[in-house]
């Protein structure tokens, strides 16, 4: 076999072993992406998170949320309350 031959040998293997990881890859992390879990999240009135004028849930702390779910998979379950309400419940879980 020629010098050549054995080169263009080596990257076929090369290129054809990227072609196949790309492939595979991607549909492992598809996997993982559908494993559910719920998130428990506070909720209570301020600038980040609030409802607008549809009461529809709003601000950049739900907009976080459903970027990072896009991510992740969870759901969101948004416990309500007054600030000192919810930090005090969040004590107590631990």
């Amino acid at each position: 076999m020629t010098l050549l031959k054995k080169h263009k040998r080596i990257t076929a293997t090369v290129l054809l072993a990227a072609i196949l990881i790309n492939i595979i890859l991607p549909v492992m992390a598809f996997a993982d992406r559908h494993e559910q879990k719920t998130v428990r999240v506070g909720w209570f009135d301020s600038a980040m998170c609030y409802y607008d004028k549809f009461g529809r849930r709003c601000g950049v702390d739900y907009e976080y949320h459903q970027k990072l779910s896009a991510y992740t998979g969870w759901n969101y379950e948004y416990v309500e309350g007054s600030w000192p309400v919810l930090f005090e419940m969040l004590q107590m879980a631990r």
